[in-house]
């Protein structure tokens, strides 16, 4: 029997997609454990919520043996390398780690974009193309 996964987020893409799109590329398994706002409060306080956010991935192993693993991108890094899909050496995982922290600084803008409306919105999205976007 082989490892067993647990990705709990709520019931968005949002910061668990990646992982999710991961498991999927890696052909793997697992219970994606989507909740729901209203239910936050709770398992927010569960000792299975050592930061008290989500994302977090439960790993079963073969004999049995619970961890858990919280933060998004840590449990992203964790899957990449467990089903090779973190680079084959040094360089390129050193690439793939220079793109995801260039997407971790896009994140709070495209958050705000997402939150905000009109004026604000077309505000946000300028800030974005003008300021963040011209290195890409």
């Amino acid at each position: 029997m082989s490892d067993s996964y647990k990705l709990v987020y709520f019931n968005i893409p949002g910061l668990a997609e990646t992982t999710r799109m991961l498991f999927m590329l890696a052909g793997q398994r697992f219970e994606d454990h989507r909740i729901e706002r209203a239910d936050w409060p709770a398992i927010k306080e569960s000792p299975e919520t050592p930061f008290k956010n989500l994302p977090y991935l439960v790993v079963t192993k073969s004999n049995g043996e619970q961890w858990l693993l919280a933060q998004s991108f840590a449990i992203s890094r964790y899957i990449a390398s467990k089903f090779g899909l973190n680079g084959v050496d040094l360089e390129e995982q050193a690439k793939i780690d220079m793109h995801v922290e260039n997407g971790r600084d896009l994140l709070p803008a495209v958050i705000k974009i997402m939150r905000s409306e009109g004026e604000d919105k077309e505000a946000a999205i300028k800030d974005l193309k003008e300021n963040l976007l011209p290195p890409f």
